[in-house]
């Protein structure tokens, strides 16, 4: 082949651009994620919403370090705040518990007891947002009774910023001899959920030993004999419950089967139900319907109780019975005379 006559081409005489000493919008670390996360993709909602996927997807651990620090401690019952910042459990010996939400490794705190308050086998916790406000922050909470023993509701006054400071006390309290059947032979109240914010507020209360679900008020009143639902679809061992007002749905987590089941109390009949959690003590279950995120507490029988978070999509096509009723349709209560006072006013 013949030399090509083309010339070859000479460096570039412009010089190097040097690097510019300008401060740049960018920034020069990435902004720190205060939690886990793990965005539901758009693939994953649309086969919830055709049935093919479980409505929950976890994504995370609340508190794993403050739980492995305080393994003493058997988280019961949980709820989330009205605004998302803060989780609040309740133990079996007592003691109440703050999760910040912010952010899952810190801020954490723990109260071992609350003033006003004798006693352990605090089983259920549950807000009511027309009852709170991040400057006036109040809890129900339910002791579990049985064993002739009485169950009783407290509503408390607390404070809590996720700054690793807490404090709580009982405003007043009220038993539920007359809201609910005797229970001298049962394990108690296990489950507790709001139905409906107000004064009287209403409440669903699960009895862990029927699986039975009660319609109580904040003023120790059954709503009446039709007020009840078979909470664990035939099952016994419920230890979990929350409420969906928009579709009138009683999500329930039942720990005999490690299952969630949804019934639907207009109809009075189970919708649907998905196995979830570890086959370990799952005792608390709550949703954050508006940001879409499900809280499943796990009693750690002295070996680190366990919060975990799932994201969560409300599932389409709940509207027919997969069985029948359950075996709630009336019921008498105890019966018996109430702690006097003025309550929840």
């Amino acid at each position: 082949p013949r030399p090509s006559d083309r010339p070859t081409p000479r460096p570039s005489g412009r010089p190097t651009p040097r690097p510019s000493n300008k401060p740049t919008d960018r920034p020069t670390t990435r902004p720190v994620t205060p939690r886990p996360t793990q965005e539901p993709t758009t693939e994953w909602e649309s086969l919830v919403a055709q049935g093919k996927s479980d409505p929950f997807k976890f994504f995370g651990k609340v508190g794993e370090d403050f739980w492995m620090d305080n393994k003493d401690l058997e988280a019961s019952g949980i709820d989330v705040a009205p605004d998302g910042s803060h989780l609040v459990l309740v133990s079996d010996d007592g003691q109440i518990i703050f999760l910040n939400l912010r952010d899952y490794g810190s801020g954490h705190c723990m109260l071992d007891s609350i003033g006003g308050i004798d006693g352990d086998d605090l089983e259920g916790v549950t807000i009511d947002p027309t009852d709170w406000s991040p400057d006036d922050m109040h809890a129900y909470i339910v002791h579990e009774g049985g064993d002739d023993d009485e169950p009783t509701i407290y509503r408390i006054s607390y404070e809590f910023d996720g700054d690793g400071s807490c404090k709580a006390s009982a405003v007043d309290s009220i038993g539920l001899e007359d809201a609910l059947p005797c229970m001298e032979t049962s394990n108690g109240i296990e489950s507790f959920g709001l139905k409906r914010g107000g004064n009287p507020a209403v409440f669903l209360v699960g009895v862990q030993d029927t699986g039975m679900v009660y319609e109580v008020t904040s003023e120790g009143e059954s709503m009446g004999p039709a007020s009840c639902y078979d909470g664990g679809m035939g099952n016994t061992d419920i230890s979990g419950a929350t409420y969906n007002e928009e579709h009138k749905h009683l999500w329930s987590y039942v720990e005999s089967k490690n299952m969630i089941a949804v019934i639907d109390t207009v109809r009075d009949c189970p919708v649907a139900s998905w196995s979830i959690g570890t086959g370990m003590d799952e005792e608390g279950l709550a949703i954050d319907w508006e940001r879409g995120v499900l809280y499943l507490a796990v009693d750690g029988q002295g070996d680190g109780s366990v919060v975990s978070a799932y994201n969560f999509t409300y599932p389409k096509g709940l509207d027919e019975c997969i069985d029948t009723a359950g075996s709630c349709d009336s019921f008498e209560v105890c019966g018996g005379k109430r702690r006097a006072g003025n309550f929840f006013t």
